[in-house]
């Protein structure tokens, strides 16, 4: 959606259940926020960044509030 603020994640060490060592999640750091801005291809949007850094390689959008 045009518009949409998304909030930038950088996730960190993995969090493993203590049984089975299984992975069930990363611990988060906020690296910022953007602002959809328009469309390129079937399943890309480009944004303008409000605050923070440029994301960076496995960083992840979120929809924000």
């Amino acid at each position: 959606m045009l518009g949409a603020l998304l909030n930038i994640i950088h996730p960190g060490q993995e969090i493993k259940n203590p049984a089975t060592k299984e992975i069930i999640g990363y611990d988060e750091t906020a690296a910022g926020r953007m602002k959809t801005e328009r469309y390129f291809g079937e399943d890309g949007s480009a944004g303008k960044m409000i605050s923070g850094g440029l994301p960076a390689i496995n960083d992840v959008c979120r929809v924000g509030e």
